[in-house]
């Protein structure tokens, strides 16, 4: 596997310190429930036209007169159809998940982090039908890069397809990444990208888009969302990939002060919108 040099390592610099932070506090309230939404067949009301009458017909003779008169009645109708839908899938296809992940990760695994070890990222995930779950999380992580001794999230990638492994993946992977390219890595999204699905081949995959609330350096939000154009052009060619817009769910208080990582809130539903994203993009049938 190739490493980078100590060149490329200084990219790292700026990504290291921010996410290589231990989620240290607790702060922050458990998370709500997730209720499904429920739907109610429309009514449908059907009037006919409003009642009309026709005036008096009078005939006139030298010696009588008649008056007939002729009413019009109308009926109104009232029909109310119900349509019944199936019900929403409450459990995924996946038995087993590896999931690869950054420092934003660490903290879903831990339940101090999220609030209970009823709320952590393993727990959730067996919640909707996952057998077994294969964390590989760490701070810095990038797809190519390294941060001192630790295995990328490529080199993590092959070596569990090395022992076998075919199952889900969720790869809550590009925060970094998405720095260094903007820090000058010559290394582009598309080709990282590319690197980690012909790994994976054709097992299902589950890719969790990026998001910051920065707007300085490499981390700034912009950069996290030329990536996240990159993994929405490159699922096309994937059948087998989904792309779970965290970007578009994540709400701004459920980030800590540095703008990256999450709080107590924050990591437990991130947790458990991730389960149901699996949920809702491989679900059992």
């Amino acid at each position: 596997m190739r490493r980078v040099t100590a060149g490329a390592l200084a990219l790292l610099v700026l990504g290291a310190a921010a996410c290589s932070e231990q989620v240290q506090s607790t702060e922050g309230l458990a998370p709500t429930t997730v209720v499904a939404s429920s739907t109610t067949g429309s009514a449908t009301t059907v009037v006919a036209p409003p009642p009309s009458s026709t005036d008096a017909v009078t005939t006139t003779s030298t010696s009588t007169t008649s008056t007939t008169s002729t009413t019009t009645t109308s009926t109104t109708t009232t029909t109310t159809s119900t349509t019944t839908l199936p019900p929403e899938p409450t459990m995924t296809s996946c038995e087993q998940v590896v999931h690869i992940g950054d420092s934003t990760s660490l903290a879903l695994f831990d339940p101090k982090a999220v609030g209970g070890a009823e709320l952590t990222m393993d727990q959730r995930y067996r919640d909707v039908g996952v057998s077994i779950v294969y964390p590989d999380n760490l701070g810095a992580r990038a797809i190519i890069e390294h941060v001192d001794d630790g295995p990328s999230a490529l080199d993590v990638a092959e070596g569990v397809r090395d022992n076998g492994y075919h199952g889900c993946w969720v790869m809550m992977i590009g925060t970094n990444d998405a720095a260094n390219i903007a820090a000058g890595s010559n290394i582009s999204a598309e080709e990282r990208i590319r690197r980690v699905m012909d790994v994976i081949g054709g097992d299902p995959v589950m890719w969790v888009n990026a998001v910051t609330q920065r707007t300085d350096n490499a981390y700034r939000n912009a950069s996290m969302l030329a990536w996240n154009d990159e993994l929405d052009r490159l699922a096309a060619d994937y059948p087998n990939m989904r792309v779970f817009d965290w970007y578009d769910v994540v709400q701004p208080q459920w980030f800590r002060n540095d703008g990256i990582h999450y709080t107590v809130e924050g990591s437990a539903q991130r947790a458990a919108l991730t389960a149901q994203a699996l949920v809702d993009n491989f679900p059992r049938t």
